[in-house]
């Protein structure tokens, strides 16, 4: 998918910018209707225009429709190690509980990868991977 958009914009799987406080105290599109943007970019439909600068603009969006399973696990996985790298292991094996209840299911990959290296041999994590053992077993 090659989309036109104007620059500056960023896409993500649910939105091309977070929902920020701020931006949710606005009413949807009351920016953009003063704007050229059109209704929806690709598969989002535009909310709002946060902003403008040098770089372009900065849009608020939402998906319309939910991302796929495949790419949700994939996303927790990435959390949960950029998590762990970080030293935040709470968050990290929450988000990695996130990954297998999205059928992140490579339990061997769970156990041997370097980013998760810091969560190896914690009961949590032992248990995460018995879980995402079970769920790839069909159990």
């Amino acid at each position: 998918m090659n989309e036109e958009r104007p620059p500056g914009t960023t896409l993500g799987p649910n939105a091309f910018v977070p929902e920020s406080t701020a931006a949710a105290s606005r009413s949807p599109r009351s920016r953009h209707a003063e704007s050229s943007f059109p209704e929806s970019i690709g598969p989002y439909r535009i909310l709002s225009q946060l902003g403008e600068g040098g770089h372009g603009h900065c849009l608020q969006g939402r998906a319309a429709e939910p991302a796929p399973a495949a790419q949700l696990q994939t996303l927790w996985y990435d959390f949960a190690c950029a998590a762990a790298v970080a030293g935040h292991k709470d968050d990290a094996l929450e988000h990695l509980g996130q990954a297998i209840d999205h059928r992140f299911n490579d339990a061997d990959y769970i156990g041997q990868g370097d980013d998760l290296k810091s969560l190896h041999g914690d009961p949590r994590c032992d248990a995460l991977i018995a879980r995402a053992r079970q769920a790839a077993a069909g159990k």
